[in-house]
């Protein structure tokens, strides 16, 4: 009887690869200002262009 019955193998939820990636740009500073990143971004131009 054992061998007619379907063997239940446990499930595991896949793991894509949004799942996978969860937290890998987590820091423990605050993200910038505006000001911050226009100041960064002006920075890079200038950089980019000189």
């Amino acid at each position: 009887m054992r061998s007619l019955q379907p063997k239940l193998q446990p499930t595991s939820k896949p793991k894509g690869l949004a799942v996978s990636l969860i937290g890998i740009a987590k820091t423990g500073t605050l993200p910038p200002t505006d000001e911050e990143v226009k100041a960064m971004l002006d920075e890079r131009l200038v950089q980019k262009y000189l």
